[in-house]
């Protein structure tokens, strides 16, 4: 983890990767830049970045950059289970829309297996019609 101080008080915290070359994006860095440039958003870099998030982005916000921003700006401390949570509602809705959802079943049964939620895990298995890898 890399700490950032100013002035004594660490006002950040980052996740830190020893990959040749790789970077580890925060979404929550951007968003004063993106607030003022909300359409920069859909070609971001931090956005290409997290799959899971740009795949909502394109799914449900692309036409509203702002309103995007600040759902990401008004939850700061969402954890994996909070996403895998959004994750299974896009899904269903996308269903309800007779589309297919298996990329958000996939990536909600990850997140709740990662998470131990076995009632999360059940749903997305019974979904995908398959047996999720790390059971």
């Amino acid at each position: 983890e890399v700490l950032v101080d100013f002035n004594g008080s660490c006002v950040a915290r980052h996740a830190r990767t020893r990959e040749k070359g790789a970077m580890v994006l925060d979404v929550r860095h951007y968003l004063r830049t993106l607030r003022r440039k909300p359409g920069a958003l859909a070609r971001s870099e931090v956005l290409a970045g997290l799959p899971t998030l740009k795949r909502i982005f394109d799914d449900h916000y692309s036409e509203r950059p702002k309103e995007f921003i600040e759902i990401v700006r008004a939850s700061p401390d969402a954890t994996p289970l909070d996403l895998a949570n959004a994750l299974r509602l896009s899904a269903l809705a996308r269903e309800a829309l007779g589309r297919p959802a298996v990329d958000l079943w996939r990536e909600a049964g990850a997140l709740y297996l990662a998470a131990d939620v076995e009632a999360g895990v059940e749903e997305a298995e019974r979904r995908l019609g398959v047996r999720l890898s790390g059971r």
